[in-house]
């Protein structure tokens, strides 16, 4: 209630409070800056934390190494970053004093609304074909790509015109300064992301991230294509129906859903791009097997997939791009390139209309037993 009645009012009695939607995996970054009017240095910030009005002061003040005072603030001398890991509304009060204990005569005050997390997927120069792995916190075009400058245009293919508005045909875009027919961009879906950008840029990843933990060098490593398009979202949420879609007969642009399955190492770029490229360098790949992700156009009956044709689109950068068939029942090293992974998009030839939907049930083999590839496990 104190959130919804003060964020961003002015005329609140009680002030006004900046509130934010964020991720599980939005770094939180405390640090202090003496201005003076006579700066002497050395200044530590103090804070306290409540999840949904319970105070969590102890837990965070130990996973960022500070110390209680009296005030029940947990202090801190040096810049920290560290993660809500909670999907819950945070409360974040925090002060600032120098080495002369002097107290900042004003208390900040931020609340935090967690759901979902963070996924970055990398675009190289010309034609990309992707897709969102879970439902955006904001799906509207504009803001999805609003940082990615080099981006000119993207492309969707809707048959049954659910995210297509405005449009005479089954395929829509959006530009942005011109056309915008594209009105979501949503979890099920494919799309051709035309990136225009010439220089390489890399953002630093946490892959050993546990909800709360500081960034450690160690746990360093880099992420570097022209653009990267950072999401956040979920892809379940309480009292809201799970993602999913119809397909039609004949071609479909879908994308895969979730970023908690099984998680690979190896991902398909591996064997048709030079060797040592690698689509998502020095972080694990969220995944599945083909049969095991598409699970869900399975026919229960006889055991065998309702589609003939299934492609990936590789760009491997430095005008390197290559189709890749998936089949759905691999076999040996193709083990290793016959799977589905977040942020990617797909063709899909279907023999029936039938719906797309999350799978973890996988049945592949001719005594019609489950088998079980860890997928629905939260990593």
């Amino acid at each position: 209630p104190e959130a919804n009645e003060r964020c961003w009012n002015d005329e609140s009695p009680d002030g006004k409070l900046e509130c934010w939607q964020v991720t599980l995996l939005t770094p939180i970054t405390l640090k202090c800056i003496d201005q003076g009017p006579h700066p002497v240095d050395h200044s530590q910030a103090c804070f306290k934390i409540e999840l949904d009005g319970q105070d969590a002061t102890d837990e965070y003040c130990n996973k960022v190494d500070g110390s209680k005072n009296d005030d029940g603030y947990c202090c801190i001398s040096e810049k920290r970053t560290f993660y809500f890991g909670e999907e819950t509304e945070h409360k974040l009060e925090y002060y600032c004093i120098d080495k002369l204990q002097n107290k900042g005569e004003v208390k900040d005050i931020e609340f935090f609304k967690v759901e979902g997390t963070k996924f970055d997927i990398p675009l190289y120069r010309k034609w990309n074909l992707i897709s969102v792995p879970f439902v955006l916190l904001n799906d509207n075009p504009d803001v999805v790509f609003g940082d990615t400058p080099g981006v000119t245009v993207v492309w969707t293919y809707d048959p049954e015109h659910r995210i297509c508005e405005e449009t005479e045909g089954d395929w829509c875009l959006w530009t942005p300064d011109g056309p915008k027919n594209i009105k979501s961009i949503t979890p099920g879906w494919g799309y051709w992301v035309l990136e225009t950008g010439e220089d390489m840029e890399c953002v630093e990843e946490n892959h050993d991230f546990d909800g709360f933990d500081t960034l450690n060098d160690d746990d360093h490593n880099e992420l570097c294509a022209v653009e990267i398009l950072t999401i956040g979202g979920s892809l379940f949420s309480p009292v809201t129906t799970p993602p999913s879609r119809n397909l039609v007969k004949g071609w479909n642009l879908i994308g895969y859903y979730g970023t908690s399955w099984e998680l690979y190492r190896w991902v398909d770029y591996e064997p048709t791009c030079e060797p040592g490229f690698n689509w998502f360098p020095g972080k694990y790949v969220y995944g599945d097997k083909v049969y095991c992700a598409l699970s869900s156009l399975i026919d229960t009956q006889e055991g065998y997939p309702k589609w003939s044709s299934l492609w990936s689109y590789i760009n491997c950068g430095d005008h390197n791009a290559y189709w890749l068939g998936l089949n759905a029942c691999p076999v040996g090293i193709h083990n290793m390139i016959d799977r589905m992974y977040a942020g990617r998009g797909y063709w899909i030839e279907m023999d029936v209309d039938d719906l797309y939907s999350p799978a973890t049930t996988c049945i592949w083999n001719s005594d019609f037993k489950c088998k079980w590839t860890g997928g629905g496990v939260i990593p």
